[in-house]
């Protein structure tokens, strides 16, 4: 390996693992806001999580709201930390955010509507990554 390209992967190892050292430290700071949150989210959260069903149209709702089922899987995992959800619950939610996320993929086809030969293919594409997040979550909701 010649001395620059050497350099240079030395010098983006550092940076991804400082990245890494200074990211959870950063997402710890959030979980106060949730400790915070009190009694009532605590109970609005049982009610909306405590069936999986309602878990999973909670955590499809929100993720379609946001446009991110990272977020939504970030808030989740501060709530469980917090307190406010245990894992059961979280992963309804976290599988409803899977599906929630094919909102996005259908509402880029639709950009292509005035682009017929276009659309056929973003609408292809985007029917088949719904049908894909909703038969793994069929499969892996009864575990």
């Amino acid at each position: 390996m010649n001395k620059e390209l050497m350099d240079g992967y030395v010098g983006v190892k550092f940076e991804v693992c400082c990245a890494a050292e200074t990211i959870p430290a950063e997402v710890a700071e959030l979980f106060p806001a949730f400790h915070a949150a009190g009694d009532r989210l605590r109970t609005l959260l049982r009610t909306l999580t405590t069936n999986r069903f309602t878990g999973v149209l909670s955590g499809t709702v929100v993720t379609g709201v946001i446009q991110s089922s990272s977020v939504t899987t970030v808030l989740v995992v501060g709530m469980i930390t917090a307190g406010l959800m245990n894992l059961q619950q979280a992963v309804g939610v976290i599988m409803g955010a899977n599906i929630g996320t094919t909102l996005t993929s259908n509402i880029v086809a639709l950009s292509f509507i005035t682009r017929r030969g276009e659309f056929r293919r973003a609408l292809s594409a985007a029917t088949m990554h719904d049908h894909f997040n909703i038969l793994v979550t069929v499969i892996l909701f009864p575990l």
